[in-house]
């Protein structure tokens, strides 16, 4: 919302022509979109959390990482942080589309928010062990100690030593329970920098069919 607002002054401010202005406009709608589809996925995990069933439908992940990609490329430059991405293609999971997306941006959105200036961020889409397909992004930040990972998956509960920026203390919550709810794991790591900045490597694990 505070990105929305931001671009929203900028474009009033500014004397900008028809075109700019149908442009300017339609990236707008588009971050809408990606809010309410933010808020509506938060929605449907408290009802499943509830009992209620979530719509899974088989679905080729590859086509969801690359449309992340394609989103979190400009906001790692945007950040000064350099990203790659590994997809592989047809790898298939019965899953709420919507709540793997939300999941997998909120490893994105903590790599981007915590990842200095200058650093490195990649985001694959691999075959996993045992019929799975492992979803990680790689950040090169403080990372989190071995000793608090289970901490930091508990709704509410962050990292201050480690991890100063504002938040609310859901995004991995909310990871850690979509893969819940789908049969899989969240599996945090060291990835493997200096000891002083060791990184996080994050990986949203799924059955695959």
């Amino acid at each position: 919302l505070s990105r929305l607002r931001n671009r929203l002054e900028i474009a009033l401010s500014e004397p900008m022509s028809r075109e700019s202005a149908e442009a300017t406009l339609e990236v707008t709608v588009e971050e809408v979109d990606r809010v309410l589809g933010t808020f509506n996925a938060i929605l449907r995990l408290a009802r499943l959390e509830a009992g209620a069933e979530g719509e899974r439908v088989r679905m080729d992940v590859s086509e969801l990482g690359e449309e992340l990609a394609e989103l979190f490329d400009p906001a790692c430059e945007e950040a000064g942080l350099s990203f790659k991405s590994q997809i592989s293609r047809n790898l298939t999971i019965l899953a709420d589309r919507d709540l793997v997306g939300q999941a997998l941006s909120n490893l994105l959105d903590n790599a981007v928010k915590y990842t200095p200036e200058g650093g490195a961020i990649t985001f694959s889409i691999t075959r996993g062990p045992n019929g799975t397909v492992d979803m990680t992004v790689v950040d090169s930040g403080p990372g989190v100690p071995e000793g608090s990972r289970e901490l930091v998956v508990q709704r509410f509960q962050r990292m201050d030593s480690a991890r100063t920026q504002p938040g609310s203390g859901l995004g991995l919550a909310l990871v850690d329970s979509v893969a819940d709810m789908h049969g899989g794991s969240l599996i945090l790591s060291d990835a493997g920098g200096d000891p002083d900045m060791p990184g996080l490597k994050a990986t949203l694990r799924l059955p695959r069919v």
